[in-house]
């Protein structure tokens, strides 16, 4: 990890797993994952190893009770919790209690046990004497504790031991936390500074006490929050927001899941690091020009550029032209490399050729997608019973706030009404 070269908390320990051991943990996890998903165990709002969710459907529906909470005219905020070393102490114990408990018993939960149990762990040190290499090994330990980090079951096995962690809110609905395996995200809000205030501290310290009972340890200092707000309407004292004695430390921005928001979800940092990474890119993509063809300088744009601005475009595609324009113009320059072009060529006519699309055309494509495989979830579904040409359409709800109308469901819904029927209702969402 980062951080102190010499510090013990900087270290995440691997497991080393046999190959064939990852049969077993694949035919278990498949089997396991679908014991869940049949029964509905999981609670909706984990994102993390359930299929058909990601981090872009965690870090929206986040993003868009914010802004409906702000169209409401309440007061919000956000906090981001980081749980330190979360796979590392999980209670052996507690999870096969919780396993017993979502209808894993017998040879089943037998199984999980010896998974579980009679692994050992040791710390191996390497440095140079004399031009030697010297190894160092500490004493071999059981593993009391933690589930196998990069192993195929882990993850599952930790989202199973923190299914819980919403019911242990009482002021703050379950449906407003949003976890991808230990990355978890509160939304509060209220009519009033004050009463987000409480709300926050009451349930906190009950998230808190539930971490504690698990044999978890939240990490204050890098647990913290956002105080959202509109560039008109802004907060005239900044909240207080507080976990037993301890104040959450308040940021303009912050770290989610890969995408960097601010408290006016503006998304201008997020594009400032989209265009740092851009430029990296970019200098590897001039270096390999030299060497390489256009298809191979294809897929090295795809790797180290595209991939950097299509990740989260669904939701930072909504800022403003100035931003979004930074990136095409970065975007211009990378096909310029490729096709071996002057500054001021023109490479409008090249973006087709070359199969890459423009950042508007990015975002209205990525857009339409998420809709097409989230529309049950974000059309309203109130619509008249009388017949007309217009009722095929799909409907959205109205909303107050300017800042609304650029929700990722109401832009991929403005987007996907301006294509024809035929395109709109029965092309699977892979050929677009």
């Amino acid at each position: 990890k980062r951080g102190d070269v010499q510090g013990v908390s900087n270290y995440c320990p691997i497991s080393l797993l046999p190959v064939f051991s990852n049969i077993y943990e694949k035919a278990m996890y498949s089997r396991l994952n679908s014991h869940l998903e049949e029964n509905r165990i999981i609670f909706d709002g984990q994102h993390g190893f359930q299929s058909g969710l990601s981090t872009i459907t965690a870090a929206t529906q986040f993003i868009e009770s914010i802004i409906e909470s702000m169209d409401r005219h309440e007061k919000v905020i956000g906090i981001s919790m980081d749980i330190s070393k979360a796979f590392d102490w999980v209670c052996h114990g507690m999870l096969l209690n919780k396993l017993k408990y979502m209808g894993i018993k017998g040879r089943e939960l037998a199984w999980f046990e010896s998974y579980l149990e009679g692994r050992h762990q040791y710390v191996e040190v390497s440095h140079v004497k004399s031009e030697w290499l010297i190894n160092t090994q500490s004493t071999i330990k059981p593993c009391q504790f933690g589930v196998p980090q990069g192993s195929i079951l882990g993850p599952l096995l930790f989202v199973c031991y923190i299914n819980e962690v919403p019911c242990a809110m009482s002021h703050v609905p379950a449906d407003n936390m949003w976890l991808y395996a230990d990355d978890t995200s509160l939304k509060i809000s209220g009519g009033s500074q004050e009463e987000i205030e409480v709300k926050s501290f009451l349930d906190l310290a009950n998230i808190q006490q539930f971490f504690t009972m698990h044999n978890l340890k939240l990490n204050l200092e890098k647990t913290n929050f956002i105080a959202f707000s509109t560039k008109q309407n802004k907060y005239k004292i900044e909240p207080s927001i507080n976990i037993e004695n301890n104040k959450l430390k308040q940021l303009d921005e912050m770290k989610l899941l890969g995408l960097t928001i601010d408290k006016h979800l503006s998304w201008d940092g997020h594009v400032e690091n989209i265009c740092t990474k851009i430029n990296s890119g970019l200098y590897a993509l001039k270096k390999m020009s030299y060497l390489c063809n256009i298809p191979t300088l294809k897929t090295i744009y795809f790797s180290h550029i595209h991939s950097h601005i299509a990740y989260g475009i669904s939701l930072y595609g909504a800022t403003s032209k100035k931003n979004l324009n930074k990136i095409l113009l970065l975007k211009k320059r990378a096909l310029r490399i490729i096709l071996n072009l002057k500054n001021r060529d023109s490479v409008k006519a090249h973006f087709q050729d070359l199969g890459i699309l423009t950042v508007y055309r990015e975002y209205i494509l990525q857009t339409i997608m998420f809709v097409k495989e989230h529309m049950p979830e974000i059309i309203c579904t109130d619509k008249h019973k009388y017949y007309t040409r217009g009722r095929a359409l799909v409907e959205t709800k109205q909303h107050n706030l300017e800042l609304a109308m650029k929700k990722t469901s109401l832009s991929g819904l403005k987007f996907l009404r301006m294509l024809p029927n035929n395109i709109k209702h029965n092309t699977p969402k892979e050929k677009f």
